[in-house]
């Protein structure tokens, strides 16, 4: 039995109706962001295609092996975005693709354990992506942060260097 639900005709006009007010605000306002838009609506149409086939292969297969492998790619996809919007701190992608992974891993094996779900794949796929999402967003921040920091502390991190200090021990506040 399939949980899954066909998107109809009507609901794809809808939300490119919603597209539509966009672009007349855009145009109202005189912004010059048709363009953009046109671009993010044929992007994000190719994207969902590609993640709904993925997805649905995912899902038909009921693999588990498929699933850690979808799980996989989302953590390194979360780690390039969480990377990508902290780019004022050097070599964060392997940490943030171990933390992403750990997260994910650790959250859907103790929801198995636990016996809150059943390991299927309708079940670990979503509250996977549930996961690392939030799980980068939470990264990201705290990424910039840190970046924001350092840059704002400069000059005590480089005279606390020239002191003989280590990077760690400058670094500290």
């Amino acid at each position: 039995m399939s949980a899954a639900s066909d998107v109809t005709f009507a609901q794809v006009a809808a939300a490119l109706g919603l597209v539509g007010v966009a672009v007349l605000v855009s145009l109202w306002q005189r912004m010059r962001l048709e363009g953009d838009i046109a671009v993010a609506v044929a992007r994000s149409f190719l994207q969902l295609t590609a993640v709904g086939f993925a997805i649905a292969l995912v899902f038909e297969g009921d693999s588990l092996l498929l699933v850690v492998a979808l799980i996989a790619v989302m953590a390194v996809f979360g780690a390039f975005t969480a990377r990508r919007r902290a780019p004022t701190v050097p070599g964060a992608f392997v940490p943030l693709l171990i933390a992403l992974g750990l997260a994910g891993t650790a959250t859907l094996v103790l929801l198995v354990v636990l016996g809150v779900f059943s390991p299927e794949p309708r079940y670990l796929v979503p509250l996977g992506g549930m996961v690392i999402g939030n799980s980068m967003t939470a990264a990201a921040v705290a990424l910039s942060r840190l970046g924001d920091e350092v840059t704002a502390s400069r000059r005590e991190i480089e005279a606390t260097l020239a002191l003989g200090a280590t990077a760690t021990q400058a670094a500290r506040p």
